[in-house]
């Protein structure tokens, strides 16, 4: 089962597909999109965005949010692993994934936020 908006969506299944939904919708709460990339990845490396601002006005904290889809389809023995790193440009804030701050995966994606 799936549900599907905006370009990404979730393959998963019981406990999964309820968590899955439930990050995707309030991913939905914040309907800023300012960056969203496509990227084919194969074996090992690494990929690196180009550093950007967030929308946010100065002065104001608040969450961000964000979502990642793995295949678009069922995972399957093509995927092994996942991990990434979301830092601020001048190195005082770094999120990880996978990380005792961070969700988990749920089903073919991943959904989390972080001030």
């Amino acid at each position: 089962m799936s549900y599907q908006t905006n370009g990404y969506c979730y393959f998963a299944t019981g406990d999964d597909l309820s968590m899955a939904f439930t990050w995707m919708t309030a991913t939905l709460q914040h309907p800023y999109q300012f960056i969203a990339q496509n990227f084919v990845v194969s074996g090992s490396g690494r990929i690196e965005i180009p550093a950007f601002k967030a929308p946010i006005p100065m002065g104001y904290i608040g969450l961000l949010r964000y979502a990642i889809t793995i295949q678009n389809h069922t995972l399957d023995n093509s995927f092994v692993s996942m991990s990434y790193t979301i830092a601020s440009t001048d190195g005082s804030y770094v999120f990880q994934f996978p990380s005792t701050q961070s969700h988990p995966l749920y089903g073919n994606a991943q959904s989390d936020f972080f001030l």
